[in-house]
């Protein structure tokens, strides 16, 4: 039988519309639904297999539009959804067992030499990054702390994670847009889209006040989560994916780094994150430096927790 062919713009709105769809299924509604109806083991086993399921007809998708790298988009796609079905878990069921799903992902990718050939093992050790993200930021107890310096533990600690990544794989700073040209143009865009967007999720959010007091200095705590979840979600992601078509990597990115908010429990906020994410990795894919999207971030996060609620602005 002769293999449907089908332009590259039309198979990417395609394509787009049908992932799309399925995460606002997995994400807004599965987890909602099934609150409080299953038991955990049962959730966890049906999810997953929902998320792998979802993956299967996708493969078959690309496949049968005859697309020759569909077999390269199996690793990301395997190892998001395992992220996602741990994410719903944490959100909506228990959040112990979404963490303890968490280690089980970090396993099973640290396992992948064994079972994936490099171009997929590197795909499989850069999603470890992701899940440490949420076992550090929620598993290490710091109870009677400050939050500013929950803030520089926790996140100097994933800076460390991925320091010691960078060192596995032989990455250098530079490799991933860490460089000094155009970075007063870099400044002004991220400041520019980082109050737009601040404002624009504090109206999705609607959050109080999160940090007691107004405190300027937490710029410089808002700036290292910015870097740490740049350089997780733009940098590690998006260049461990090279080998696979720019549209995919920027997209899969940005879908794994909108999951990641389920502490907010808020399906909009998951949508704005992912869309915000997807603007944040076209600018970094386009300028091949992270220094707008560090700086758009680190302005959303102080618009957002400092400037609105202490009514700054």
């Amino acid at each position: 039988m002769k293999s449907i062919r089908i332009s590259r713009k039309n198979f990417r709105f395609v394509f787009t519309v049908f992932f799309i769809v399925s995460y606002l299924i997995l994400v807004s509604g599965l987890g909602v639904f099934l609150h409080n109806q299953y038991g955990v083991s049962y959730l966890m086993t049906f999810v997953l297999s929902l998320n792998l399921g979802v993956i299967g007809v996708v493969v078959y998708f690309l496949r049968s539009l005859g697309i020759k790298s569909y077999k390269r988009l199996r690793v990301p796609l395997f190892f998001l959804a395992l992220i996602m079905a741990a994410e719903l878990i944490f959100a909506y069921v228990d959040a112990t067992q979404g963490l303890a799903f968490h280690i089980l992902i970090a396993l099973i990718a640290l396992m992948s030499p064994f079972y994936l050939d490099k171009e997929g093992a590197d795909i499989a050790h850069a999603f470890i990054l992701v899940s440490l993200l949420r076992l550090i930021n929620v598993g290490i107890p710091l109870e009677g702390i400050s939050i500013y310096y929950q803030f520089l533990i926790i996140y100097s600690l994933l800076l460390l994670s991925i320091t010691v990544y960078f060192f596995k794989q032989g990455i250098r700073l530079f490799d991933l847009g860490i460089r000094s040209g155009g970075v007063k143009m870099g400044v002004a865009l991220g400041v520019s889209l980082g109050i737009l967007l601040g404002f624009t999720e504090y109206s999705v959010l609607g959050v109080s006040k999160v940090f007691p007091t107004f405190f300027f200095a937490s710029l410089s705590v808002f700036f290292i989560l910015g870097l740490v979840e740049e350089l997780i979600f733009r940098a590690v992601l998006i260049n461990s994916m090279s080998s696979i078509d720019p549209f995919f990597a920027l997209l899969l990115s940005s879908v794994a780094f909108g999951v990641m908010h389920s502490v907010w429990i808020k399906p909009l906020e998951y949508f704005f994150t992912f869309y915000a994410g997807l603007i944040l990795a076209v600018i970094y894919y386009k300028t091949k430096s992270l220094v707008a999207p560090v700086v758009a971030h680190t302005v959303i996060n102080f618009v957002l927790f400092q400037m609105i609620p202490f009514r700054i602005l």
